[in-house]
């Protein structure tokens, strides 16, 4: 299955009038989607039209699609970044029902803002995975990174699918034994491996820093009735280190309790949302 990201063209921020946009996705953001998703959604409207670094190159890969959402009336200040927020969350209930691609939510920055329209406050659970994924220097050019995910997508795609196995067993039993789970000690490994292999393909790389809300209240997933147990056994949350070589020094992972405002599309989905920035660990 395919991995796809529904997000916006800068990082959001709440002012006291509202959303704005405070800053443009910069290169480094865009090769970190390259890098780790297939599939690339940055919509636009009609009102404003931000620019996507390497975007005609992008969309000539078929990598990124900048769907227009329209909006009627006059909007000013704070009411185009409620616009632009909107316009994801329409986009993302149409994709959220796509079988054939596990599409997610993202927004760089902390936390992920939604209408309210189309969100709700759920009780989740989020795993910081900080300083641990490499991406490469903006300078990279995007061919190369795709070259570089064809020949190694049997390493990323594991990547991938330990963390979902990672995430479940959270879910399962969040607790501190997380360094005796097989998938954390398989994700270490792979983490190392993907340092070393892209050490050797990329002069410059930098560290990313990855957030996941995982929903505790998920069809299935039987955990309901102890959610509110469960934020409290984690009000403090737990760190772990996940690798001491190859470039991953001070990377960890954190599990922590949080009561946070997800799309209601994605009420079904094991991941509610994610949030990403460049790690002060590994800024280049």
């Amino acid at each position: 299955m395919q991995r796809g990201l529904i997000t916006v063209a800068g990082n959001i921020k709440f002012q006291m009038q509202g959303f704005g946009l405070s800053s443009n996705l910069s290169p480094e953001d865009i090769r970190f989607y390259l890098m780790y998703w297939d599939k690339i959604i940055i919509p636009t409207n009609n009102l404003i039209h931000f620019s996507i670094p390497d975007e005609d190159d992008l969309i000539n890969s078929k990598v990124l699609w900048r769907p227009r959402t329209s909006h009627t009336g006059s909007f000013s200040g704070h009411q185009v970044g409620e616009a632009i927020i909107k316009g994801q969350s329409e986009i993302a209930e149409l994709m959220l029902k796509d079988s054939k691609t596990d599409w997610v939510v993202h927004q760089t920055g902390n936390q992920i803002f939604l209408p309210k329209e189309t969100s709700k406050f759920n009780n989740t659970i989020r795993v910081d995975l900080s300083g641990a994924l490499p991406v490469p220097s903006k300078d990279t050019n995007i061919n190369e990174i795709l070259e570089f995910k064809q020949r190694r997508a049997s390493e990323l795609e594991a990547l991938h699918s330990t963390l979902d196995e990672l995430y479940k067993e959270v879910l399962v039993s969040p607790d501190p034994s997380l360094e005796a789970k097989s998938s954390f000690s398989r994700l270490r490994k792979e983490i190392e491996a993907l340092n070393k292999v892209s050490g050797e393909k990329y002069k410059k790389t930098s560290k990313f820093d990855l957030s996941v809300e995982l929903n505790l209240n998920g069809k299935d997933l039987a955990m309901a009735s102890a959610s509110g147990a469960v934020i409290d056994f984690l009000s403090n949350g737990f760190t772990m280190p996940i690798a001491t070589a190859l470039g991953a020094i001070g990377s960890c992972i954190k599990v922590s309790g949080k009561s946070t405002n997800t799309i209601t599309a994605a009420d079904n989905k094991l991941k509610l949302g994610y949030v990403s920035k460049a790690s002060k660990l590994g800024l280049v």
